[in-house]
């Protein structure tokens, strides 16, 4: 009989973990474009394991971005070990480093409205973000002041309907925080864009049909990629 083995989970991380790390694998990012990749070895041998541990950890909180960075670890751990100066090599090599990077970073935006915060987590940064009373953020949410205020008190908790609404909810407001104040965001999610035939982005939240997660993740890419 085999003995089960107890795994432990990841270690939380917290937004002063990635800052740092992001900041040394631009280090060995401009060492690769200065020197080569033989030059950069030494760093990143130093700085891999760590990032292993934040690829483990982002599984739970962004999904999408964790097999992003596994992908360019994968890549990186054969391309930064190849000898010989291949230029092809080291051009991917250094394609993947950004990668990296714009992966800790995606991972440290993410952070407040990751999937491993509890939605009354993710409940109480919306509302500080928004920097609206809680009666019109329980508006947005289709729900009572009372109900928001037992949420946010933890004397309730939201059902998995209403937890996806305000996760939902959540991810709009973080990304849309990335190119407009507070009340730009509040403007925003209440206007009707084209984008989603003419619906604004609230009343896509809380219709919440089979398509809506992508319909808006969608339409917040506008906001910072144009």
């Amino acid at each position: 009989m085999c003995a089960m083995i107890a795994l432990a989970p990841p270690r939380p991380l917290a937004e002063a973990d990635l800052g740092p790390l992001a900041a040394d694998v631009e280090a060995v990012l401009s060492t690769a474009q200065a020197e080569g990749t033989a030059a950069a070895g030494d760093g990143w041998l130093e700085i891999e394991p760590r990032l292993r541990e934040v690829a483990d950890a982002a599984i739970l909180a962004v999904p999408e971005v964790a097999r992003r960075l596994v992908g360019a670890l994968q890549r990186l751990g054969w391309l930064l070990r190849l000898e010989g100066g291949d230029p092809g090599a080291e051009d991917a090599a250094i394609d993947e480093l950004e990668t990296v990077i714009e992966c800790l970073l995606a991972y440290r935006e993410a952070l407040p409205v990751g999937e491993d915060r509890s939605a009354a987590e993710v409940l109480e940064w919306t509302v500080a973000a928004l920097e609206l009373p809680q009666l019109e953020v329980a508006a947005m949410l289709d729900v009572s002041l009372r109900t928001l205020q037992r949420w946010l008190r933890g004397q309730s908790r939201p059902g998995a309907a209403e937890a996806a609404r305000i996760r939902r909810l959540a991810r709009l407001v973080n990304e849309a925080g990335f190119a407009l104040s507070p009340a730009g965001v509040v403007d925003w999610l209440r206007r009707p864009t084209p984008y989603l035939e003419g619906r604004a982005p609230l009343e896509v939240v809380r219709e919440a049909g089979p398509d809506a997660d992508a319909l808006l993740d969608r339409l917040a890419a506008t906001l910072r990629y144009g």
